[in-house]
């Protein structure tokens, strides 16, 4: 029998190595113009060697579809035993889910006394003038009548409108207000309930709710909730609040909400919440120790006095220029000169005239604060104390850092 005629055992009849070319050893003699031999290769896979028998290919193909579809039935019966066990697949409550909605409910009932607790305090002020008719909200401070609102609403009004919680609808003077700040002080001669202030300040991350006071024709007040995102905000308004060291948050603000409450976790007002501002998201709120300042101020002086740099400038590439220094300013004492660039007051950059505007404006007027200047290419730090953004308030010579912003005549306690 020849080589030809010999079969493995194991072997099929179409064994792709018996043919023509089953003789010839790979690197063997071929007639010129002959077809490669398969097997003359630098690598060849050991089962065109050894094929693997029909026999074997079945059983293969067979444990092929065999193992996932056991592995599919085992993932179901799993599944199906998981979902039992849960109770997905049954009629009973789960009580999971139970467990979630009291949660919920908790929560509801806690945030009802948080607002409970602040919402006597707040009022409706509207305000009738040339203008029209506008209306937000108000934060009693005082059981003697005193309440801070949104100044853009008052606007150039000398008197507003109060409803308290229960309906009662006072007439109120307007004290002074703050642009600078988006504050208003107003005065009643008729006692209100007092808010709850916050003793300690808030902290990134916190939860926090905005109430407003009732909405016309509405029961309850107007609230939103949200988690503080910053405590040091800088706002530059051209037409409304031009200062840093807000308190910024996720909050919903609205027309509406404006200069009413910012509470924290105990029910307590942490803040004054300012105007919606332009198609920003964030809602803004003045840290309510700044605010009890602003107000002090405004029941002495009718006025709130800010620093400011007492020099004109404008916005360039490279930041606010500065394009004239009046000779006796404080700014010319320090040395600023026309053409400087100012990149920085204490450490914190300023990309433009608002910018600069806002950051010196959280200072007291006398306050000594060191400019980081551009004069041409040489960088220089210069120290200076602040003017005042009132002319008629003169610089406090001893003021010489941020102010604590601490008040003068502590609010009467909520009893």
């Amino acid at each position: 029998m020849g080589p030809a005629d010999e079969h493995d055992e194991g072997h099929d009849a179409e064994d792709p190595l018996e043919g023509p070319d089953a003789h010839l050893e790979p690197g063997g003699d071929r007639p010129r113009g002959a077809p490669p031999d398969r097997l003359d290769r630098l690598w060849v896979h050991p089962s065109e060697l050894h094929p693997v028998p029909r026999r074997t290919r079945a059983r293969m193909r067979l444990r092929t579809l065999v193992v996932p579809l056991a592995s599919g039935l085992a993932g179901a019966v799993i599944t199906v035993l998981a979902l039992g066990a849960l109770g997905v697949l049954s009629d009973d409550e789960d009580p999971l889910t139970d467990q979630a909605v009291e949660q919920v409910a908790a929560g509801d009932a806690a945030v009802a006394q948080l607002v409970d607790a602040v919402a006597p305090g707040l009022v409706m002020v509207t305000v009738s003038d040339v203008n029209g008719a506008r209306r937000a909200s108000g934060v009693a401070l005082r059981h003697a009548g005193e309440i801070l609102t949104s100044a853009r609403v008052i606007g150039e009004s000398p008197s507003a409108v109060i409803t308290t919680e229960d309906g009662e609808t006072l007439d109120a003077t307007v004290v002074g207000r703050d642009p600078t700040t988006d504050l208003a002080l107003l005065a009643v001669d008729t006692p209100v309930q007092a808010v709850p202030l916050a003793e300690e300040t808030l902290r990134t991350g916190e939860s926090v709710w905005i109430v407003g006071a009732h909405p016309p024709g509405e029961t309850n007040p107007w609230i939103s909730s949200g988690v503080v995102s910053s405590t040091d905000s800088l706002v530059a308004e051209l037409s409304g609040p031009t200062t840093s060291g807000l308190l910024e948050s996720d909050a919903l603000a609205t027309a509406w909400s404006s200069g009413g409450a910012l509470i924290d976790r105990t029910g307590a007002v942490a803040g004054i919440v300012l105007a919606p501002i332009g198609e920003q998201r964030s809602a803004y709120a003045v840290p309510i120790t700044l605010a009890i300042a602003i107000a002090n101020d405004l029941r002495t002086n009718g006025y709130a006095a800010h620093g400011a740099l007492g020099v004109e400038g404008t916005d360039s590439p490279a930041g606010p220029i500065v394009t004239d220094v009046p000779p006796d300013s404080t700014a010319a004492q320090a040395g600023v000169l026309p053409n400087d660039i100012v990149l920085a007051v204490d450490g914190r950059s300023v990309l433009n005239m608002a910018e600069l505007m806002a950051t010196v404006r959280s200072y007291e007027p006398g306050a000594v604060v060191e400019l980081e200047l551009l004069r041409g290419a040489e960088p220089l730090l210069v120290e200076m104390a602040l003017a005042s953004t009132v002319p008629e308030a003169p610089p406090d010579p001893t003021a010489t850092s941020q102010p604590e912003a601490a008040p003068e005549t502590a609010p009467e306690a909520a009893p």
